[in-house]
């Protein structure tokens, strides 16, 4: 990527090949691991004791974060130069994006909720609430709304 004439290594665009190839990966398994009953109302689930779309969904998860992270450094270094990018480097989500002026209160609320979301998956803080079970897959299925819409936002102000 170069910025200016000054070329930046990144690897922005592997992690969100990453996160993609498991969300495939993902749901191709959790489809393959049901079947419609019989008399078609429900399904069957079949236990995979490889755990292949769990493993895929958390992979999923995990490479969205560095992805949102990557790019928000880059997209702020970009505008804003290498200072104010190392100034504001550990903030949150939701403070980088109101630089950018990509924010809103839907999208505030989302970027909580995943932050909490990764918090629990890469500090293994799940077991401290008990009174939410989250399935991996699922969450898988609205981080990937969230980042293909964090993508819009982003294309639409490298346009602007």
């Amino acid at each position: 990527m170069s910025t200016g004439g000054e070329f930046i290594a990144t690897n922005v665009e592997i992690y969100l090949q990453i996160a993609e190839e498991a969300f495939e990966s993902m749901e191709k398994a959790f489809e393959g691991g049901r079947r419609k009953r019989a008399d078609g109302e429900g399904w069957i689930i079949t236990l995979d004791p490889t755990h292949r779309s769990f493993k895929s969904a958390i992979i999923y998860i995990t490479f969205s974060g560095m992805w949102l992270e990557a790019k928000l450094h880059l997209t702020v270094s970009q505008r804003y130069g290498k200072t104010a990018a190392k100034k504001v480097d550990r903030r949150d989500y939701e403070s980088k994006l109101e630089l950018l002026g990509l924010l809103d209160a839907v999208l505030r609320f989302k970027l909580k909720d995943f932050r909490g979301l990764r918090r629990e998956l890469m500090h293994e803080k799940a077991l401290f609430d008990r009174q939410n079970s989250r399935y991996a897959q699922h969450e898988a299925r609205k981080v990937r709304t969230l980042m293909q819409e964090l993508q819009k936002r982003f294309n639409a102000v490298g346009k602007g």
